[in-house]
């Protein structure tokens, strides 16, 4: 069980860029930016993004899954929400960062969820291919052991939402796998009850 903070923000693009516009100015000159941030390299442990894989997104559609609108997520750990909150209010963030954030995420619609449990099963490592399931519906610890046996995924994080306005029974499934293709998904996808979205995830920082 990790005692790092976690914040996951899922967030919508700006109706008048493209996806492949959000990704370019998101990737390389938010993240670039952010990660250059003494208050960032000071503060931050982890910073993902996860772009949404339009092609696997609608495969999910058409075999019947949940999805939802969401265009992206961002994902910052730290040793508190204090740091993460340190990073956010910050001057070197608002003026550097924050403005071209902006100018293609829609800031007035984001989702953000504070997970202080995370529990991770399978094998750890960094993979490029990482399905959310939102309020994980049948997968639970038991499942995520079984699956693991079966090595149908390569790691499993359940994240727990931190009680408060938004709610304590709350959470988050992260799935990593090798590919976002039809034939690779896993198997502890089948049945879920919970809204699902595929990602390419990009890390930025990781220490």
């Amino acid at each position: 069980m990790s005692s790092r903070a976690r914040l996951v923000a899922f967030c919508r693009k700006m109706p008048s860029i493209t996806y492949d516009q959000l990704r370019q100015t998101w990737l390389y000159d938010v993240g670039s930016r952010f990660a250059t941030l003494e208050i960032a390299q000071k503060n931050i442990l982890v910073y993902e993004q996860g772009h949404i894989d339009q092609t696997a997104l609608q495969r999910l559609v058409q075999d019947g899954f949940s999805v939802p609108d969401f265009d992206g997520f961002a994902v910052l750990e730290a040793e508190s929400f204090e740091k993460i909150q340190e990073v956010l209010a910050s001057e070197e963030w608002k003026t550097n960062v924050g403005p071209i954030e902006g100018s293609v995420i829609d800031i007035t619609s984001p989702e953000v969820w504070p997970c202080a449990s995370v529990e991770t099963i399978g094998e750890s490592g960094v993979k490029g291919f990482r399905y959310v399931v939102f309020d994980g519906g049948n997968i639970n610890r038991e499942t995520c052991d079984h699956f693991s046996m079966l090595q149908k995924l390569i790691k499993m994080s359940l994240l727990k939402m931190v009680s408060g306005d938004a709610g304590g029974n709350k959470s988050l499934v992260f799935i990593e796998t090798d590919s976002l293709e039809p034939s690779s998904r896993p198997s502890a996808l089948s049945n879920c009850e919970g809204k699902i979205l595929p990602a390419i995830v990009e890390t930025i920082i990781r220490k």
